[in-house]
């Protein structure tokens, strides 16, 4: 995607400059198999570093989803007390929310964390 270009320029062009050199610099009688293997190490890092990054993101997005799947309030059963919501319980639901939530930002930050060494990017 666009936006991720700029997380893995200098390891694009490291890579551009490597395959360069087999344009200019390699012939039959030199070490093919060592340029090969350099190089395939070098795509094979980015790409596994690319798809962690790409995991974690959809490990984030499944852990907000959580979030969404049980509604914070729900409708009282009984319809002849006033009001539609169901309160009686809400500290408890609101501190049980507010706790899972808390966790999960916590685990949300470690893939953070992880993703920012899998770019090799410095976060604050």
């Amino acid at each position: 995607m666009p936006v991720e270009l700029p997380l893995i320029e200098q390891q694009m062009d490291e890579i551009d400059a490597q395959l360069k050199g087999a344009e200019t610099d390699l012939n039959w009688s030199s070490d093919v198999l060592e340029y090969i293997n350099k190089t395939y190490e070098m795509i094979k890092d980015m790409e596994q570093r690319l798809q962690q990054a790409k995991d974690n993101v959809t490990k984030m997005n499944g852990i907000m989803e959580t979030w969404a799947e049980s509604p914070l309030f729900v409708r009282k059963v009984e319809t002849k007390v006033l009001g539609l919501l169901s309160l009686n319980d809400r500290k408890d639901r609101v501190k049980t929310r507010y706790d899972m939530i808390t966790k999960n930002g916590e685990e949300i930050h470690q893939l953070i964390q992880q993703n920012a060494g899998f770019f090799k990017v410095n976060v604050r």
